[in-house]
């Protein structure tokens, strides 16, 4: 009776014994989907590399800092003539020469307006030309509104502008309309040039 007992409950053993496989994937930096935390092992790795860099583009040299750059290539252009000096670097060559140029008042592209005081609001800039025709004009993006035809919103104005026409114009054939107000009795230094496409006043 003792060896049927023990043969029935070894048995029983065997039948609710259950096999576990266990599957072993790569290393990954992203924790797997549909796998419970008890089966997942994870460890801290670091990964030690040299970046290294070959015929890389053209870069000045004084720009690039400690980035590493291929000292056998150069770069060989011819620029327009200028009155603004460029930024000088070390293997840049600059020609300069003495040069007259004579501007007459058919070469007003550019109007620049500057203040000192800070107390000056503008709205609008409104420029005609001698057949009372509006002119168009470009000027930066925080600018905008002195562009669009609304007269009562006021806006600080700091510092400096340049507004650019669409094309050249005859200084004495334009009037320009400037809408602004202050904030107090004192004199505000409002200050308008006309400049050539070179930016010469």
């Amino acid at each position: 009776m003792k060896k049927i007992l023990f043969v029935i409950l070894f048995l029983s053993g065997i039948c609710c014994t259950n096999a576990l496989e266990l599957n072993y994937s790569d290393w990954s930096e992203e924790y797997p989907k549909g796998v419970k935390d008890i089966f997942v092992e994870s460890e801290d790795r670091y990964l030690w590399y040299k970046s290294k860099e070959e015929n890389i583009e053209y870069l000045i040299k004084e720009k690039i800092s400690e980035k590493l750059y291929d000292v056998n290539d150069f770069k060989i252009y011819e620029s327009k003539e200028s009155f603004i000096e460029p930024e000088k670097y070390s293997d840049r060559i600059i020609n300069v020469s003495d040069k007259e140029v004579i501007y007459s008042s058919k070469d007003a592209k550019v109007l620049y307006l500057s203040t000192i005081n800070n107390d000056i609001k503008i709205s609008e800039i409104v420029i005609y030309d001698k057949n009372k025709k509006k002119i168009n004009y470009s000027v930066l993006k925080d600018y905008s509104y002195l562009n669009d035809d609304v007269i009562d919103v006021y806006l600080p104005f700091k510092g400096e502008i340049y507004l650019y026409f669409d094309k050249n114009y005859d200084m004495n054939e334009i009037n320009i309309y400037i809408y602004f107000n202050k904030d107090n009795d004192k004199v505000s230094n409002l200050k308008a040039n006309i400049l050539s496409s070179d930016n010469d006043i």
